[in-house]
């Protein structure tokens, strides 16, 4: 019954995504490698996506972008085109994928997300990637675990919990789109309720009690963090305030970061818009002012 749930829940999410994506169109001159894998191991989600410039010579900096999707929908093809025209401003992009729930849990996500840095500074320098210049952008939940990951790589106490054996690379910045990293919150919310608040404890516990590691808000402590930019819209009924309450966060604990909003006028601008709709002018500025943080922090 869980799995036809699961199924129905990605169905669902990937049909309202196809709705939000139509009219979208893949840039030309962009060179681009699918579906390579980052792990040595048969599981099909452990691969991602790298575009570059056509006709790129030297080294070009590195954008890594991990999609969202409440941890158990997401897919990479949901950012394709937006990777793609980041791409075109001069940036190597790689758009992964990772195990969603409830075939392992938030632990188990955050080690694939080691996986994934580990393979592209070793592999990236082949496609035109500076391996010493890798920033990292995520989508709703891959904020949290870009978030996650960044905050294990200065916690051996962390990283204990999390079955992950030594640090990885410290991205130069994260670009946090729409960011949900407040899982206790998150498990309160009408549309998690249901089936959410049963996979995101550690795999195979028998325990239904909150696990204390996994909020943003119960780790900020135990690791440091890069410079972090966060982009919301009002129009993110749903979860705007998750945004809000975590550039607060940020503030009281002295976190360098960038906060700015968008505010809909002629069109809504919903949740993750400017991936969503990367020809929207407000997700084109977006975006520019994305690219223009995480340059200036390579």
């Amino acid at each position: 019954m869980k799995s036809l749930f699961i199924s129905l829940i990605r169905t669902v999410q990937r049909k309202s995504v196809s709705s939000q994506m139509a009219g979208q169109s893949l840039p030309r001159g962009v060179q681009s490698f699918l579906d390579r894998r980052y792990s040595f191991d048969k599981n099909p989600r452990h691969i991602l996506d790298i575009h570059y410039p056509e006709e790129t010579s030297g080294l070009l900096p590195v954008i890594i972008s991990i999609h969202g999707g409440a941890f158990v929908a997401g897919e990479k093809w949901y950012n394709t085109e937006h990777s793609m025209k980041l791409c075109k401003q001069g940036f190597v992009v790689v758009n992964a994928e990772y195990t969603p729930l409830p075939n392992t849990d938030l632990f188990g996500i955050v080690r694939d997300m080691f996986l994934i840095a580990k393979r592209v500074k070793e592999n990236i320098k082949n496609y035109h990637g500076d391996p010493n210049k890798i920033s990292a952008i995520g989508d709703s939940a891959g904020s949290w675990i870009l978030l996650t990951y960044s905050l294990l790589n200065h916690s051996e106490e962390l990283r204990s919990i999390y079955k992950i054996d030594e640090p990885s690379y410290d991205f130069k910045s994260l670009g946090l789109i729409c960011p949900v990293a407040n899982i206790e919150k998150a498990m309160k919310y009408p549309c998690h309720i249901f089936w959410f608040k049963y996979y995101v404890y550690k795999f195979g516990s028998k325990r239904r009690k909150r696990y204390n590691l996994t909020s943003i808000q119960d780790t900020l402590n135990k690791g440091k963090l890069p410079p972090c930019y966060i982009l919301t819209s009002k129009g993110d009924s749903y979860y705007y305030q998750f945004s809000v309450e975590l550039s607060q966060l940020f503030a009281n604990n002295k976190i360098e970061h960038e906060y700015k909003e968008y505010i809909p006028s002629d069109r809504i601008l919903e949740h993750c818009f400017n991936i969503m709709h990367p020809d929207y002018p407000e997700s084109i500025d977006a975006n520019q002012d994305l690219l223009r943080f995480i340059s200036s922090h390579i």
